[in-house]
């Protein structure tokens, strides 16, 4: 029998759609199998839940891997739970759900970055555009140096072998462990180790060797 038809949204969009007004009797919240098999059973509150659970952790993903504010955040979002929803008979509880919104919400991003050809671009991309707010020299100083210190981290980024450096934003930067790693990457947990060392030393071997940046790494540290 076919599975009926899901539609995950939040919970106030949920009620907006709703003619009856009355309020839901609370209950506890369910845990990570008594969900999916209410999931499993169309349950529309469910759905609404689930979105509720997963929404924070899949935003900080996201923002964690193309900034925040980006255009993009809210389709990329979407798509993300998209597969959240068509991956459901693929969760075996392995990990927290939350954990697994997560990798697919990676696995999300990479997939866009590498369909546009932009791999680069969440290290290229940075905030000089926006206006600089200080209310001192003192505290201007430090912003613009701040922003010179981040503007040279990316270009050593750009430096490093692609599929490194994404291991090492995974790891280092996302939280992500090697397995997640490896099932973001599609690559086994071996292999998750070796790219996310490489891609550390690497870059650690770059900041080293720049001495502007080291210069501006210890007048930050100065700095009133």
């Amino acid at each position: 029998m076919a599975r009926p038809l899901l539609r995950v949204v939040p919970r106030q969009a949920a009620a907006e759609t709703n003619a009856p007004t009355r309020a839901a009797p609370s209950s506890p919240a369910l845990d990570d199998a008594q969900l999916l098999a209410a999931l499993h059973s169309g349950d529309e509150h469910a759905a609404s839940e689930l979105h509720d659970r997963l929404r924070p952790r899949v935003d900080a993903t996201i923002r964690s891997l193309v900034g925040p504010g980006h255009s993009e955040h809210e389709d990329l979002a979407q798509q993300s739970f998209i597969e959240v929803v068509l991956s459901l008979d693929r969760y075996r509880g392995e990990c927290s759900l939350e954990t697994w919104a997560a990798t697919i919400a990676a696995r999300t991003v990479f997939k866009y970055l590498r369909r546009r050809t932009t791999e680069r671009r969440i290290f290229r991309e940075t905030r000089e555009e926006e206006p600089v707010e200080s209310t001192s020299p003192a505290s201007l100083r430090r912003q613009v140096m701040a922003r010179n210190i981040a503007g040279r981290v990316r270009r050593h980024l750009e430096g490093i072998d692609p599929a490194k450096a994404e291991a090492f934003l995974l790891h280092d930067v996302c939280g992500f462990d090697a397995r997640e790693v490896a099932g973001i990457a599609g690559i086994s947990e071996a292999a998750a180790h070796a790219r996310i060392a490489r891609g550390r030393r690497e870059l650690h071997e770059k900041l080293a060797a720049d001495p502007e940046l080291r210069d501006a790494l210890v007048d930050m540290e100065v700095e009133p």
